[in-house]
């Protein structure tokens, strides 16, 4: 991280003191409770979950920036093997026996009243034993979790409460005098659950989402190439195309630096749309050319109107930028010679000429 932050254009002095600054308020924070009492403890963990979030928002992306590629190659190269399945199975009967585990411990804490609910740990066998079978049930292991969506992890989380519900009633009728005790018990073993089985399947597409945040905010990025743009049209196509480049490597735009967006819809201002902010309308453009060095345009618009064509084309004239196209086609293939093949067109072109 010192070296990338060097790379980055910051001094040698500056990079020193950033870190050595951490490092005092993150001694001073471990320190508090010790020196004056236990109750300053939540301070302490305030204190470093904001040294944490300042730090994966700043200096972080210069790491996470140079991580994109090697995450972009697992991506496109997703594990095959059926030791990759079987070291996931382990690691999912694990986190649910440690999930159960961590609220047994909670509920008794740390087994001080445990001759109280000496039998709580036959709820850690039924839990771990309903909740693999939810797993197994939702085919967990057969998909493909390095392309994960909202609804694969929300699938998860559904059986994973199935399967609490069923070990709650099963274990409640065994032990009615522990029901209140059991249904606590279920409640934080669900939500350990899955936090430990969701978490890690979505880890890889949250770095590409800070990858992406990291590569196109950094102003010290190279502009050699496509050089900083803006993205016209904060809808669907706008986001399609942040996806494109989520997924994308350094070397498909070179020098491309996503400024923000551009729309004409003047409550969407101010805005921000997958960390990217929305900066105005058209008007927005000249100082932008000349404060940021904008050098182009992607027009994310499914059917731009004659005048806004006409608008874009006086901007590229006056400021000399590029505008793109970025579009998104499917059409039968009709033809077997490569000549006047009509293929699944999609990508982004310049569009100024």
């Amino acid at each position: 991280l010192h070296h990338r932050l060097l790379s980055s254009g910051r001094s040698q002095r500056m990079v020193a003191s950033v870190l050595q600054g951490i490092a005092i308020v993150l001694a001073v924070l471990a320190f508090l409770p010790m020196f004056l009492g236990n109750r300053l403890l939540g301070i302490s963990l305030v204190g470093f979950m904001m040294v944490a979030l300042l730090g994966l928002r700043n200096l972080a992306r210069i790491e996470i920036a140079h991580t994109g590629s090697m995450v972009h190659l697992a991506i496109k190269l997703p594990g095959r093997s059926r030791k990759v399945a079987v070291a996931m199975f382990v690691y999912d009967l694990v986190v649910l026996i440690g999930a159960g585990l961590t609220a047994v411990f909670i509920e008794t804490n740390l087994m001080v009243r445990g001759a109280e609910v000496r039998d709580l740990w036959k709820f850690v066998v039924l839990f771990a034993i309903f909740e693999n079978a939810a797993l197994l049930m939702v085919r967990v292991h057969q998909r493909l979790w390095v392309r994960a969506t909202m609804r694969d992890l929300l699938s998860v989380c559904s059986w994973l409460f199935a399967g609490a519900v069923a070990s709650f009633t099963v274990y409640s009728l065994g032990f009615r005098e522990l029901e209140w005790s059991a249904l606590r018990l279920t409640l934080m073993s669900f939500a350990f659950a899955c936090a430990g089985i969701t978490i890690p399947r979505a880890a890889l597409d949250i770095i590409r989402e800070f990858g992406l945040e990291a590569r196109h905010k950094d102003p010290l990025v190279s502009t050699n190439g496509c050089g900083p743009v803006v993205i016209l049209g904060a809808g669907d196509l706008g986001t399609l195309f942040l996806d494109h480049l989520k997924s994308s490597t350094h070397d498909v735009y070179p020098g491309m630096r996503v400024l923000g967006f551009i729309d004409e819809t003047k409550a969407l201002h101010g805005r921000r749309l997958r960390s990217f902010r929305i900066l105005g309308d058209l008007s927005a453009i000249p100082a932008m050319v000349e404060d940021q060095h904008l050098r182009g345009i992607v027009v994310a618009i499914q059917n731009p109107s004659q005048p806004l064509l006409n608008q874009l084309d006086m901007l590229s004239s006056t400021h000399r930028l590029t505008i793109y196209r970025w579009h998104v086609g499917l059409a039968p293939l009709v033809s077997e010679t490569p000549e006047s093949n009509d293929i699944l067109d999609f990508g982004l072109k310049a569009a100024n000429q």
